[in-house]
């Protein structure tokens, strides 16, 4: 499972059915926060996945979903098996100026450009 910030506009896959996305993650690993970069697939031959929309470029999704391997760019393929489209932080009493939605996605972003 994960939670963060779509890279990319949805690609067809060789099968001309299957859709894939690009989704910046970050975890705390030991003592600090760690970027990467997931793969997520839509399974183009299941009847679910057939009409649902895919994320915009630079939204917050929430995912999870079966490892299907790695890809030869050395990112883990995810098959999506249920998604939350546009996720924005969870807020607790007033908001703070520039601490919103994209104060989150600058910092996906700025963490997956800083991998690159």
């Amino acid at each position: 499972m994960g939670c963060g910030a779509v890279l990319n506009n949805a690609e067809c896959a060789s099968d001309s059915q299957t859709r894939t996305f690009n989704l910046a993650v970050a975890d705390y690993v030991r003592d600090g926060t760690k970027s990467f970069v997931l793969e997520c697939l839509y399974d183009g031959n299941s009847v679910r996945w057939s009409r649902t929309p895919t994320p915009n470029i630079n939204t917050a999704i929430y995912m999870y979903g079966s490892l299907r391997g790695v890809n030869p760019q050395g990112n883990l393929t995810i098959a999506v098996d249920n998604v939350m489209l546009n996720v924005g932080p969870a807020t607790v009493g007033p908001s703070t100026p520039g601490r919103g939605r994209n104060a989150l996605l600058g910092a996906f972003m700025l963490l997956h450009q800083n991998q690159a």
